[in-house]
């Protein structure tokens, strides 16, 4: 079960991260390769459990949880890596 939840979560991340518009936000080389590095991992993830190499450990509870709520994070940022690090102060997509 936590295979698929863990497969479910790293397809959301990468196609949220991989349909990210600007929208006049500042570009920063840094979070842009950070976001390349985090859709290469979420699409690695998903293939290698694809592939059946890769079987979660339901002892593996807390890491499962950890990339739900990055996801949730990523989603409510709409895929800005920026604001997901600025934490929920910056979630609103408002500026101060």
């Amino acid at each position: 079960m936590l295979t698929i939840i863990t497969l479910i979560l790293c397809i959301t991340m990468f196609i949220r991260l991989f349909t990210y518009r600007r929208h006049g936000a500042q570009y920063r080389a840094g979070m842009s390769w950070l976001a390349v590095i985090v859709m290469a991992s979420c699409g690695a993830a998903a293939i290698v459990i694809l592939d059946g190499q890769l079987q979660v450990q339901a002892i593996a509870w807390p890491l499962v949880l950890l990339l739900g709520v990055f996801t949730a994070a990523t989603l409510r940022c709409s895929g800005n890596l920026s604001a997901v690090m600025k934490g929920p102060a910056a979630w609103n997509g408002r500026r101060k």
